[in-house]
């Protein structure tokens, strides 16, 4: 590509102007800052002593304490390597920002921003602009509920014993949780009467309309096949989501908008799984897995589904009806989260997660940048759905329970169906061994995948803390069941 290929005057017409010395000196700043973009001597030597001690690690005669020692070391290392990057990339983004704001024409600086950086200018500075309002009470009225009697069930949504598979199992919601729950919450809790007098949308009658049609149609595209990634899951996502939503910690660094997306998000986050895991979808070289070249296979699957459903069904195409700047926040925010329930993406996560927590900690930290509060928010946003799609722990335990269960079938569905392939069976997914091993099995998962990652976020977020005492509660149950070796007839006959 030529420079006047992606002039300014091609790319934003306003009179054939061509790119003058300014905006070059711009980019040429933006993309190329001597010595910022290479590391700090402290973070040059973190890199020297981590990569010695790997090389010690490769040394013959070590044993085993010695060995897990240097390992423990390496990591935490690691863990200061990229805190330090993350910390510099983010001064370089802030100056370069800083430098483009001497451009002498909007369009220019736009320009530079949107094609030369990741900087997302329209959602940076809009997204702290639609602020939380004191309750409306011009808030949808509850007709479409009044003929439910269900609406004792669904004025519970947000309490952390939110019961998702009895709510599901009652006469009135005929099976679609995610149209009647996903309808009361977006009616009744997000706000529309604030969003429309912020002029996010126009008509928050319509808006509900497309809203309703949209989600009855999700409840559709939810396989019954998936023992567990079905439509009660997602309802039980979004009634966890809507707990977050509740606590005032959470709630004063939010949205309104924010609280719309993420019920949405909740709401798309697993629509069409084949109750299949990504390592299947990979393994037998799916259509899905060709289509997405083997990254976040599912999560890339569920959030375009999602929009090909807006975009192909006008009569549900609620997105179509916010603002331009609301629909690029929502669309980059749907997108983030749902590609963050990628359990590939939850190791990384976790040491960012820890990261941010030890960033709050520091009372003199500056406050971010208007894009770098953006990706933070974002980033907050995806921990949260993240952290509700693997919920299960910290529930109460018939909830626990009735989830567990849930998950080890569809584990050994698919387990039965690679044997039948002639395929290595993931792990997890035997049930022979499977069945012997449930209480160590829970155990391992709660403490190498959940506590790590909802312990942080109740340092975030204070009021989380009920989910913690809950997690400790069914972890002390499975210890239990570990030590009177009990298995899974023995635990879910009951």
């Amino acid at each position: 590509m030529t420079e006047s290929d992606s002039s300014p005057s091609k790319q934003s017409g306003y009179g054939g102007t061509p790119l003058n010395s300014l905006l070059r000196d711009a980019v040429r700043r933006t993309l190329f800052r001597p010595g910022e973009k290479h590391k700090s001597t402290p973070e040059r030597l973190v890199t020297v002593a981590r990569a010695r001690i790997g090389d010690a690690l490769c040394s013959p005669g070590l044993t085993p304490e010695i060995k897990a020692l240097l390992q423990s070391a390496e990591e935490t290392l690691r863990t200061a390597e990229q805190g330090l990057a993350t910390a510099r990339l983010r001064t370089v983004a802030s100056q370069a920002l800083t430098d483009l704001k001497e451009l002498d024409h909007d369009a220019s600086r736009n320009y530079v921003v949107e094609n030369f950086t990741e900087a997302d200018v329209a959602a940076a500075e809009g997204h702290d602009k639609i602020v939380n309002s004191p309750t409306s009470k011009r808030h949808s009225t509850m007709d479409f509920f009044k003929a439910v009697a269900s609406i004792e069930a669904l004025e519970r949504v947000g309490n952390w014993d939110f019961d998702a598979v009895a709510f599901a199992a009652l006469e009135d919601v005929r099976k679609q949780p995610i149209s009647v729950l996903g309808q009361y919450l977006v009616s009744t809790r997000c706000h529309l009467a604030d969003l429309q007098d912020q002029g996010v949308l126009e008509d928050p009658a319509k808006f509900m309309s497309k809203a309703s049609d949209f989600l009855t149609e999700l409840d559709s595209r939810y396989l019954p096949q998936a023992t567990y990634h079905g439509n009660i899951h997602a309802a039980d996502v979004m009634a966890t989501i809507e707990w977050f939503f509740r606590l005032p910690s959470f709630k004063q660094c939010t949205t309104h908008l924010d609280h719309l997306m993420s019920v949405m998000a909740a709401a798309i986050h697993d629509v069409g799984h084949p109750g299949k895991n990504n390592m299947f979808q990979s393994k037998t070289m799916s259509e899905l897995a060709v289509r997405y070249n083997d990254k976040s296979v599912l999560e890339n699957f569920h959030v375009a589904t999602a929009f090909g459903i807006m975009l192909g069904n006008e009569g549900m195409n609620w997105f179509g009806l916010l603002s331009e700047s609301a629909r690029q926040y929502l669309r980059k925010g749907l997108i983030g989260m749902v590609l963050a329930t990628d359990m590939a993406k939850h190791a990384k996560h976790t040491k960012e997660l820890k990261i941010l927590v030890d960033t709050k900690k520091d009372v003199g930290s500056p406050a971010p940048e208007k894009q770098a509060a953006l990706e933070q928010k974002l980033f907050l946003l995806d921990t949260v759905l993240h952290a509700s799609d693997i919920s299960n722990p910290c529930k109460p335990r018939k909830i626990m329970l009735e989830w567990t269960q849930r998950v080890l079938n569809e584990f050994w569905e698919q387990g039965a169906e690679e044997k039948r392939l002639g395929l290595p069976v993931s792990p997890l997914c035997d049930e022979e061994s499977g069945r012997v091993d449930v209480p160590k099995g829970q155990m391992g998962f709660i403490n190498f995948v959940i506590r790590p990652f909802w312990e942080p976020i109740a340092e975030l977020i204070p009021d989380a803390k009920e989910a913690i005492d809950c997690l400790e509660a069914n972890k002390a149950f499975w210890e239990e069941k570990e030590t009177e070796k009990t298995q899974f007839d023995q635990i879910f006959s009951a």
